[in-house]
């Protein structure tokens, strides 16, 4: 069973302290500590702090064990009663966990984030198919087949990869004559 509760993580050299809530301790300390050591941690201060003193001297330590239901009330009142140094936001539960993150988005964020996502791949197709040009202009060169080609040159694990991407290629090389041909024939 997990146990739900109140921590602070403490600074040793200062007594600074960072506080939270969680409904499963021993593995908000676990991402905690990984999050700090791989340098990924939301919390720029705790995470500064951490880089300059490193990990011995940082201890986390259960305030108070309770309910889960009762984690965000307790939370709040250790930080009305503390005023802990690290934490950047003193309203409880905010921001959410890495997991079961509960943010809401308006239509119109969502759209943006979905036309942004929908840019990012098609930057990043564009950029694949100009790496790859030099690659394509060689299977043309040889008049092989991309799976002959492929094959040749040890490439098999990267086939349907380059192979669609030599499809686009010749789309765009292609006469609209040529494109007829293939098209038909």
């Amino acid at each position: 069973m997990t146990k739900a509760g109140i921590y602070q993580i403490r600074a040793l050299h200062s007594n600074e302290v960072y506080v939270g809530s969680s409904t499963d301790l021993e593995k908000r300390e676990r991402d905690h500590f990984r999050f700090l050591k791989y340098g990924k941690h939301d919390n720029p201060k705790l995470q500064s702090s951490y880089n300059k003193y490193g990990r011995d001297n940082f201890v986390f330590e259960v305030l108070v064990f309770c309910e889960p239901e009762n984690c965000l009330e307790l939370e709040q009142e250790h930080f009305d009663r503390l005023t802990p140094h690290f934490n950047i936001v003193m309203v409880a539960g905010k921001p959410p966990s890495r997991k079961g993150k509960t943010q809401t988005f308006t239509d119109a964020q969502k759209e943006n984030i979905k036309r942004a996502a929908i840019l990012r791949g098609k930057l990043q197709r564009q950029k694949a198919y100009e790496d790859n040009l030099p690659l394509y202009n060689d299977i043309k060169a040889s008049g092989l087949s991309v799976r002959a080609f492929c094959s040749l040159h040890n490439m098999t694990p990267n086939r349907t990869s380059i192979n669609k991407g030599y499809r686009e290629y010749l789309n765009e090389t292609q006469s609209p004559a040529e494109k007829f041909e293939k098209v038909a024939g």
